[in-house]
């Protein structure tokens, strides 16, 4: 036979060979490039507290769970797992394995069992496409979709995609987002055993899904697997896998959800969003609130809020928006922390501050409580009652409302509402709407907005944003809100001696009993806390000190220590502060009859610091018991420390229940003896009403247009004589106002004493008809 035949068929073979080879070539050049992932597609975004503690998972496509994962980050064991059971040849492989496809047809033209031909890449693309693979159209398009990925991608990047598109059961997709949910750990610390439970889920992950109670299913499963694995490694398996089973660590946590949502709405491309959050102190606000409310039920109190920040970077630690979450009775997916209501008397520490700042006060300077008006308005204290004279500490500790309203109406410098605007807080209406209402109370704030003013008084007046991210920078030059000197001060007037930890803090309660407040800093945190009703009912039982403050204490009490010791209450280095003695009753600069001194701060240059008037040594008559001007030759005599107080001032004591001992009258041989009297030493009357600098409106000859002529005198004036130019008024006890009917035009009146101590003032009055 001749060879040439043979050889003919030889060349043709080879030819086609070539051709068929290079027709693979061109048809692997030509594949089309294609996205990895499906179009639309999105991960889950995971938020952790600062710790990296889970707070939230969010669904991400399709309602699924899934997450980012890269290849370093898995397990080796999963790695060796999955190639075991599904692709022993993955890197060796173009996407398909022609050799596993014969295989497996053969099997099927047979009638014979044998595993499945789809490699990993195949799997990824039915994953990838959503394809039905049983029929033999479905099949073809697979493979031809594995081999355009492996076209444009490197096999890890495909391996990447796989464990990130797995199906582990019910809405969960990926390694990592199963890790989570079933082990509450990450894909790196898995172990062998673990890796193999994984491993068999994704070919059945219906029947293989994980549960609350043990699926023999997967048990079965991942137990044939298990024992491949550790005897294709030479070793024994354990007896004990048999048994093992995946249980769910439980649902998806829903930690701080209304901070989370805030999270995520500022980082809405974020797959892992860090918060500031520290769950331990989260966990332990929330049980506080739960605990505190269970016990106030019976008061009708349901809900309330705290929110805890540390001061060195004024970030979030502890965001507790509602009382309960799911709770539609009280709105409880309402983020109080927040939402805007009225904050009570929780501002009159700034006012305070300002007064400080701008040298109206110290911090005893004393400050009237009594019976006032400002031009139409009359504010009333909480308890509808007046202490009269106190130091300005004692008035801010006390809330008092009519000391707060003189500082609001005597600040010139900068007033409340400009504060607060330059501290980023905005008002739907103008300064004038609010008025002197403002420190009581009169417009709302948020509890976010009153923690970075309480934060900014904590660190030195600097004023500077709350963090809620970790991502979020503090700014790099804080803004100067308050002086530090003022800041130090107001911190102290707010002291609370009694708490464990260096502390000061403030109560606040709305008009009507709608809101209960307190806020303050504990150590290294500011902390606030509310209680009340998100749809503004009122309920007498919210009453600050003693709705509010309790549990402001016992979230306090389980702060950490304070890691910078009693900062706090710390002059600032370098201060224009200065310490002395003061009278312990005027809070003015003691004179050598004052029996009683304390020690106060002020800022020199800048208080208002005087000598004080108060204490003054007289002559006393030993038979008469009369004052006299000085110690006579021929009467025996002594001197004695007496008080001299205003006459107002006198009548407020007297009111308070606390009279004060009045120095005795003059006697009348002192004028005879060539000496002055002492009394003429004292102040000159103050006339109170009319007010210099006011327009008066008066209905001529009606009595009820009367005006009320006042003054405030000295503890030794017992008569005040009213005069109008030259004209004499008429003569009243100092006590007591003096009734005029005025005419039209501007005027000048007079009040003397008895004394000869004298003040005048114009006032001027129009008419109507």
């Amino acid at each position: 036979m001749s060879p040439r035949p043979s050889r003919t068929k030889l060349r043709i073979a080879l030819w086609l060979l070539l051709a068929a080879g290079l027709l693979s070539a061109i048809f692997w050049l030509l594949l089309p490039w294609t996205s990895l992932y499906p179009e639309g597609f999105r991960y889950s975004q995971v938020v952790t507290d600062r710790h990296g503690e889970l707070l939230r998972v969010t669904l991400g496509s399709d309602d699924t769970y899934r997450l980012p994962i890269r290849l370093a980050e898995i397990s080796p064991h999963l790695l060796a797992s999955t190639f075991f059971q599904e692709d022993r040849h993955y890197h060796r492989h173009p996407g398909v394995n022609p050799l596993a496809l014969l295989r497996a047809a053969w099997a099927k033209a047979t009638g014979q069992y044998h595993s499945g031909a789809s490699t990993l890449t195949m799997q990824l693309a039915r994953l990838r496409y959503r394809l039905e693979t049983r029929s033999l159209g479905g099949k073809l398009v697979q493979i031809f979709r594995a081999l355009q990925l492996e076209r444009h991608y490197s096999k890890d990047q495909l391996l990447e995609a796989y464990f990130t598109l797995a199906p582990y059961g019910g809405n969960i997709e990926g390694v990592s987002a199963a890790c989570l949910f079933y082990f509450g750990k990450s894909p790196e610390a898995l172990s062998l055993r673990e890796s193999a439970a994984l491993t068999v889920i994704p070919q059945s992950p219906s029947a293989r899904r994980p549960g609350s109670q043990p699926n023999p299913a997967l048990q079965q499963a991942q137990w044939r697997l298990y024992q491949r694995l550790t005897q294709a490694q030479g070793r024994q398996p354990d007896a004990l896998a048999a048994s093992y089973a995946i249980i769910p660590t439980g649902p998806p946590p829903f930690r701080a959800p209304q901070l989370v949502e805030r999270a995520l709405a500022a980082a809405p491309e974020r797959h892992r969003v860090v918060t500031t959050l520290d769950l331990a102190q989260q966990s332990q606000v929330e049980t506080t609130l739960r605990q505190y409310l269970s016990l106030q039920r019976t008061k009708g109190l349901h809900n309330a809020v705290a929110c805890l920040v540390h001061l060195d970077d004024l970030s979030i630690r502890a965001y507790a928006a509602s009382a309960d979450f799911f709770n539609q009775q009280i709105e409880g997916q309402v983020d109080g922390v927040l939402a805007r209501r009225s904050p009570g008397s929780t501002l009159k520490p700034f006012l305070f501050a300002l007064a400080l700042e701008e040298g109206l006060i110290h911090p005893r300077t004393l400050l009237l409580d009594t019976p006032q008006s400002f031009r139409g308005y009359n504010p009333e204290n909480f308890d509808g009652g007046f202490v009269g004279p106190l130091a300005a500490e004692e008035a801010l500790r006390r809330s008092r409302n009519i000391p707060a309203v003189w500082l609001a109406n005597q600040l010139r410098d900068r007033n409340l509402y400009q504060f607060l605007e330059e501290a980023d807080i905005h008002f739907p209406e103008t300064a004038e709407h609010y008025g002197l209402a403002l420190p009581l109370g009169g417009a709302e704030v948020s509890m976010e907005e009153l923690l970075q003013l309480y934060a900014t008084l904590a660190n030195g007046g600097q004023w500077q944003p709350l963090r809620f991210l970790h991502s979020q920078a503090l700014a790099k030059s804080p803004q100067p809100l308050l002086q530090a000197e003022a800041a130090f001060l107001t911190r102290c007037l707010l002291r609370d001696e009694q708490t464990a930890h260096p502390t000061f803090w403030k109560t606040g309660t709305s008009h009507g009993f709608r809101d209960a407040w307190t806020v303050g800093c504990v150590g290294d945190y500011a902390l606030a806390v509310w209680v009340g009703n998100f749809d503004g009912q009122a309920n007498p039982a919210l009453v600050a000190r003693e709705a509010a403050l309790p549990l402001f204490l016992q979230i306090a009490e389980g702060l950490p220590s304070p890691s910078n010791g009693s900062r706090l209450f710390q002059a600032p280095p370098g201060a224009n502060l200065k310490q002395v003695e003061l009278c312990a009753v005027s809070g003015c600069l003691p004179n050598s009859h004052c029996p009683h001194r304390r020690p106060g701060w002020f800022i020199p240059g800048q208080s208002p610091i005087d000598p004080c008037e108060v204490h003054r040594q007289i002559w006393i008559d030993a038979e008469s018991g009369f004052r006299v001007a000085g110690p006579q030759k021929e009467r025996f005599t002594y001197p004695e420390v007496y008080e001299f107080w205003p006459s107002q001032l006198l009548q407020l004591f007297e009111r308070a229940g606390l009279p004060r001992r009045l120095p005795p009258a003059l006697a009348s041989q002192a004028s005879q003896d060539g000496l002055s009297p002492l009394s003429r030493q004292g102040r000159p009357p103050r006339i109170t009403s009319p007010e210099a600098g006011l327009l008066y409106t008066v209905r001529i000859g009606q009595p009820e247009s009367a005006l009320p002529l006042e003054a405030n005198v000295e503890a030794d004036a017992r008569q005040l004589f009213w005069f109008r130019e030259k004209e004499f008024i008429g003569e009243t006890p100092s006590d007591e106002p003096l009734f005029w009917l005025p005419l039209p035009g501007q005027h000048l009146l007079t009040a003397i004493d008895d004394q000869g101590r004298h003040q005048s003032l114009t006032v001027t009055i129009e008419s109507f008809e």
